[in-house]
């Protein structure tokens, strides 16, 4: 009973101290993809039927083209608004939110990890690590980042009730596996990834029964209809509904046509053999980097300055020992009935999209994506520290305490996304999406002289390279950036070179020339060289 109650207020602490961790940042404005989804998204910010988020994409239409779906994650962001009482959208109500499902997650992977390792001072170590740990900036203090938030609070409860055994009685029994299901559809409408969950649920009750010494156990037939039978048919049906309403919005489609996608943008869709196959490791290792050295953090992470692997780099190798050591460790834990296996299984799994394993991402690498791999790494890091012993406690405390501050450091980088550009920037100068996004704030907020120099830079550190226009094309964002700025300006001269530069890295791409800003610019020459009066 004493261990119990330790685990309650393990569970109790971790959730305040996630909330302490990113409490900070609740003013914050929206940022980044919070405008297409949230503010300028006609399906949140307007009234309409409940069951209109399942017939829609998470993305507006229109907007992107990813296939993500999405349904209960925006229904929750068009429940934000409606309980805020606001006809606009308010940055503040969306962090609220956000923190309380972070606090939530933290006390559900305290109580994952007390129920696994079987240890009360494992839910203390992982709770407060998963709870403060500055990797999860992105996912809680953007407003979308709600969809990661609910799949991992959401998947890590699911985790803690599949750890019990279920009650008796058939009753019962029914309504334990039907909440479990509840969880897990819930898990997978917020976000596709918690689908690789189910995977993790289904070894473990391999694992479950391997514990079981032969002689006691019952016949593999009575354990199937006993056991597996009523959890995963259910777990089957939520997938099945899952894939029927995906189907409705997008058919079979579940990876973007590569002709679709710019380089820059979405390189693993332009790369070769070799960059397929190695690029997971490289990810892998930053991955685990990023729990180790957080002041790595990044808002954006985008190519040069993070590329695709083409060679075995020794980044590589380490990624790929750490994939190798997994599957080992898997292995072992299995021989030896240990049911820590399935946090090396857990991790894998859960990674295998976020580091491009299984191709189906539309991006390089987003911190984001980690948030439900970090329950299991979380798990992990106190499954080793509670065999320090006397030495666990005091190693986590001294963990909390550094990264608290660095939690709410990083947390001021999303402040608004003029900042949040800015950030990128400087901590990783050679970040193109940075760069262009730092350009493109700059002009809608009038800021012209800025954002000409920030769209220079950008021509001066990638067109020429041959890293650059070899293997990603040419970006054309900045010489838009300079047009309209230069129009702003009064510059008609420097606006026609700019528009000329624009629409030559146009050719043969279907999109629409720039007559009225040619008239425009034009206009303004004529009135510069016309005679004063």
């Amino acid at each position: 009973m004493a261990g119990r109650w330790q685990v309650v207020l393990a569970m109790s602490v971790a959730a305040l101290v996630g909330a302490a961790a990113f409490y900070p940042s609740l003013p914050n404005e929206f940022v980044y993809d919070d405008r297409p989804i949230i503010v300028n998204n006609a399906l949140v910010t307007q009234p309409g039927a409940w069951y209109r988020f399942w017939q829609h994409p998470w993305w507006p239409r229109g907007e992107s083209s990813d296939k993500l779906y999405r349904p209960l994650a925006a229904w929750t962001l068009r429940a934000n608004i409606v309980l805020a009482g606001r006809a606009e959208p308010n940055p503040y109500a969306f962090r609220l939110v956000n923190l309380g499902l972070h606090a939530l997650a933290g006390a559900g992977v305290a109580l994952t990890a007390w129920r696994l390792i079987r240890h009360p001072a494992a839910a203390w170590i992982a709770g407060l690590l998963f709870a403060v740990h500055p990797i999860h900036t992105e996912a809680v203090v953007t407003g979308y980042g709600r969809a990661e938030l609910l799949a991992g609070c959401l998947s890590a409860w699911l985790l803690a009730r599949y750890l019990r055994d279920p009650p008796a009685g058939r009753w019962a029994a029914m309504g334990f596996h039907l909440f479990n299901t509840l969880l897990f559809l819930g898990a997978a409408m917020s976000k596709e990834h918690a689908l690789f969950v189910w995977p993790v649920l289904l070894l473990f009750d391999l694992w479950r029964r391997r514990e079981v010494p032969t002689e006691s156990r019952v016949d593999r037939r009575t354990w199937v209809n006993q056991t597996l039978a009523p959890a995963h048919l259910c777990f089957i049906l939520a997938v099945g509904l899952f894939m029927f309403l995906r189907y409705q919005v997008f058919g079979w489609n579940y990876v973007l046509d590569a002709s679709r996608t710019v380089p820059w943008e979405d390189p693993m869709h332009h790369v070769g053999f070799i960059e397929r196959l190695l690029t997971p490791f490289r990810l892998t290792f930053l991955a685990i980097e990023l729990l180790f050295r957080p002041g790595r953090l990044c808002p954006i992470w985008s190519i040069t300055e993070l590329l695709p692997a083409d060679r075995l780099a020794w980044d590589v190798v380490i990624g790929l020992s750490l994939w190798v050591a997994a599957t080992a460790g898997a292995v072992l834990c299995w021989r030896r009935r240990s049911r820590m296996g399935l946090v090396f299984v857990g991790l894998m799994v859960t990674l295998a999209v976020p580091v491009h394993a299984m191709p189906m991402a539309h991006w390089l690498f987003a911190e984001r994506w980690l948030y439900l791999p970090t329950v299991f790494m979380a798990i992990g890091l106190a499954a080793i520290l509670v065999r320090l012993a006397r030495l666990a406690v005091p190693l986590t405390v001294a963990a909390v305490f550094l990264l608290l501050p660095a939690s709410w450091q990083y947390g001021s980088a999303f402040a608004d996304n003029l900042t949040m550009n800015r950030e990128v920037v400087r901590r990783q100068p050679d970040n193109y999406q940075g760069r262009r996004n730092l350009a493109i704030v700059l002009y809608y907020q009038g800021r012209y002289t800025e954002a000409i120099q920030a769209a220079e830079e950008i021509i001066e550190r990638f067109i020429d390279p041959p890293v650059w226009s070899g293997r990603f094309g040419t970006p054309r964002t900045q010489y838009l950036v300079l047009l309209k700025s230069f129009l702003a300006l009064g510059d008609g001269r420097r606006a026609l070179v700019a528009l000329d530069a624009y629409e030559s890295l146009h050719l043969g791409t279907g999109e629409p020339s720039l007559t009225a800003e040619r008239e425009q610019a034009l206009a303004l020459i004529a009135g510069e060289d016309a005679p004063a009066p």
